[in-house]
């Protein structure tokens, strides 16, 4: 809701707390900076500063793919809100390293130093280590670790899911992603906007910005938003900041029992649907309309509904019951569709209860600037 819409004392408390997230946000954030750590490994940190929906996911998936085919190990390093984005990860790069949990440095590191055979994988959940043994280590310790891990993986690439506002670990490639559909929200830090950081603080960090659904935007207003970040960066002294545009494409439909078998080749034909069929979507992502329009772009003659839910939702039997109620009482063909995340975050209640779910496997492209992003991370690769 807007806040011209809000009710006076919700529109005041929101306000008080919006300040108080603004002031521990800016006290952390110095805080954080002026003890940062560095990993052994080239680092490429994937964020956003709105809340939710803006891409980082696919678009670190994409950089992962060009990264792995250069022969380099993926360490993939993330808080795990959900269960879902990792799982996905690790579904589709098995081989991959995964440092999971609050702690993100920790866990990287206990990564780099422990996983010395090639191949070997392993889940790192930092939560079940004790925390204050591994902070309380001395400044020789960590060098120690430093050093193992620099022999141990000499060719691991550190990938940091959610990681614009990680200011402890220094990034050597820092991507963030703007969310064409609302782009900076209503101007205000959440709880009042979708902020996360104002755009002025964060955006100069950024070696490249990527907007994303950017098909979505009209040539003018996309034109528009690309020059406000373009003259943003130049006034920051960031000239030399990519600023690229990039699409969802869906690529593969398959049934999700067979999911496994397509997660590599993930180019498969499209499935064709009879005339009248009804194509039901599933989503718990941060930008529902985004699948929508996929879905209505695969298939445009048809009736498309989407059932939608919050960012990273944990499913019941009850949220399913009017899809399975829907596929039995339509009267006419069901197709019902859901997202990788969707699938990996539920996928057992997933199978119970909808056996003929399908998979919407999308990858992101870049309409603009993917062949200097792909430049600047070879650059990066060939400097390790």
């Amino acid at each position: 809701m807007e806040p011209a819409k809000r009710h006076p004392m919700i529109q005041s408390t929101l306000k008080a707390v919006t300040w108080v997230y603004a002031h521990v946000s800016s006290q952390k954030r110095l805080r954080q900076l002026a003890l940062r750590r560095t990993l052994p490994v080239p680092t490429i940190s994937f964020g956003n500063v709105t809340w939710g929906g803006t891409g980082k996911t696919p678009c670190l998936h994409h950089v992962a793919r060009m990264i792995n085919s250069n022969g380099h190990t993926l360490l993939l390093v993330s808080r795990g809100y959900g269960d879902d984005e990792w799982k996905m990860f690790a579904a589709e790069f098995p081989h991959s390293l995964l440092a999971i949990g609050k702690h993100r440095y920790w866990n990287a590191m206990a990564q780099l130093t422990s996983l010395s055979r090639p191949g070997r994988f392993e889940v790192y959940m930092r939560n079940a280590v004790n925390h204050q043994s591994m902070e309380s280590r001395t400044p020789d310790e960590a060098t120690n670790m430093n050093d193992m891990a620099d022999s141990s993986h000499p060719h691991v690439v550190a990938l940091l899911d959610d990681g614009l506002q990680q200011w402890g670990l220094k990034k050597d490639l820092e991507i963030v992603m703007v969310d064409c559909y609302n782009p900076f929200g209503n101007g205000h830090l959440i709880p009042s906007g979708r902020l996360r950081e104002l755009p002025q603080v964060a955006l100069p960090a950024a070696d490249i910005v990527v907007l994303h659904h950017a098909s979505h935007l009209e040539g003018p207003a996309l034109m528009q938003l690309d020059s406000i970040i373009t003259n943003l960066m130049v006034s920051m002294a960031r000239p030399d900041t990519i600023v690229a545009h990039s699409r969802m494409r869906l690529t593969s439909l398959p049934l999700a029992k067979q999911l496994h078998q397509h997660l590599y080749s993930r180019h498969q034909l499209k499935l064709t649907l009879p005339s009248n069929e009804l194509v039901v979507g599933l989503c718990g992502i941060g930008c529902p309309q985004s699948f929508r329009d996929t879905l209505r772009q695969a298939f445009p003659h048809r009736d498309v509904k989407i059932h939608a839910f919050p960012d990273h939702h944990a499913y019941t039997a009850a949220d399913l019951t009017p899809i399975v109620d829907a596929v039995r009482n339509s009267g006419r063909p069901v197709v019902v569709v859901t997202t990788e995340k969707d699938y990996f975050r539920a996928k057992d209640l997933l199978d119970d209860h909808l056996p003929s779910l399908r998979v919407a496997l999308c990858e992101l492209e870049f309409i603009r600037g993917g062949e200097l992003i792909k430049q600047r991370v070879d650059r990066l690769l060939k400097d390790d």
